[in-house]
């Protein structure tokens, strides 16, 4: 049994950890998030346009230290796409590009010009880039250049997740 403030967060993976310290007054191990390093399946299938992952990834900031992490945020936006999708994975599919973002350090597991299905495994939950907290994210444009890009619609099986929905298996919980 744990003592002290237990708090449960909502991720895009799963739920938080129950912490037995204050997290709202420090940063924390991404490790104390569920989610974080859990495989990562490609929503669709296509061609890798581009893969990175030496991104290394950071502390965890809720509360408290959120605030000195968000007065990073003009820097993370002027350093470009990287800085702010961290380790990701670009994929050509019909209809534009699914880009997944803020994977774990290490982690992809495909490479540019691979092919891949619905399903594949293509890297772990991360923290890496501009992330407070392990989470995936996910964006769909027209194009594989950001700074000309145009977001397109994305769908899972016809329904658009709200935030905190698990999508497994492909049901969404």
């Amino acid at each position: 049994m744990h003592r002290g403030l237990a708090s449960f967060r909502s991720t895009a993976l799963g739920v938080r950890r129950p912490s037995p310290s204050v997290p709202l007054l420090r940063p924390e191990s991404p490790a104390n998030f569920v989610g974080f390093g859990c495989p990562v399946l490609s929503p669709v299938a296509g061609t890798v346009a581009a893969s990175h992952d030496t991104e290394r990834d950071h502390l965890s900031y809720r509360g408290v230290p959120s605030i000195g992490y968000s007065l990073t945020q003009a820097r993370r936006v002027r350093s470009a796409w990287l800085a702010l999708a961290g380790n990701h994975v670009m994929i050509r599919c019909v209809g534009g590009v699914v880009a997944l973002c803020h994977l774990q350090h290490l982690s992809s597991r495909v490479r540019a010009g691979q092919h891949i299905e619905i399903g594949d495994e293509i890297g772990r939950c991360g923290n890496s880039g501009n992330s407070t907290e392990p989470h995936l994210h996910v964006q769909a444009t027209d194009r594989v250049d950001i700074d000309d890009a145009v977001a397109a619609r994305i769908a899972f099986r016809g329904v658009l997740p709200s935030n905190g929905s698990i999508i497994s298996g492909g049901t969404l919980e």
